[in-house]
């Protein structure tokens, strides 16, 4: 997806971190918004996941600002 353009990467150490790409024309964005809205059940383990790990402000301030 990184090749294709979707996303964006930051690298950071032994760590790299992925964004979509602002970029990206409406209808992409449209669609990714939809397809994760109606694909829940696919994704739900994962975001579960992800909130689990909490609030990690190292991680924030080295790829988020």
């Amino acid at each position: 997806m990184r090749k294709a353009g979707l996303l964006l990467d930051k690298r950071q150490g032994q760590w790299v971190f992925y964004r979509v790409n602002p970029e990206l024309p409406d209808w992409i964005n449209k669609t990714l918004t939809e397809l994760s809205e109606n694909n829940k059940s696919l994704i739900s383990s994962n975001i579960t996941r992800l909130h689990k790990m909490g609030e990690r402000p190292e991680r924030v301030r080295a790829c988020c600002n």
